[in-house]
């Protein structure tokens, strides 16, 4: 009996997951970022002008991933920042506006950005 009960209790963990993971709240984006040349760190934060978030490291250019950025919709006043960095380059930074997000999901079917890197100090 006791191991029937933890089998069921371990399938509707697996559901709730499943379930919730899913759900409106999260925005799962698909992102590809190149950059030239290749090779380049890129770093996300949700920008505010009330606060500055941690940077999160998505990877090296060339990237193709899906990543969860949480809320499904940004804050008002809120975008969604990267930062391609290399070292010998200046670091180059896009922000992405709710609106512009849904834009290039509807269009593109994922976040598109291609900064071209200018030797530099940074």
């Amino acid at each position: 009996m006791k191991t029937l009960f933890r089998s069921v209790s371990l399938v509707s963990a697996v559901l709730m997951l499943a379930f919730t993971g899913g759900c409106a709240s999260n925005k799962n984006l698909p992102m590809k970022v190149q950059s030239d040349p290749l090779g380049a760190y890129v770093v996300y934060q949700k920008h505010s002008g009330a606060a500055e978030a941690d940077w999160i490291y998505l990877g090296k250019t060339p990237l193709n991933i899906q990543r969860s950025v949480g809320d499904r919709k940004l804050r008002k006043n809120e975008s969604l920042r990267l930062r391609v960095m290399k070292d010998g380059y200046s670091d180059q930074v896009r922000d992405w506006s709710d609106e512009d997000i849904e834009q290039d999901i509807d269009q593109m079917g994922h976040l598109f950005w291609n900064p071209r890197l200018v030797q530099g100090d940074q």
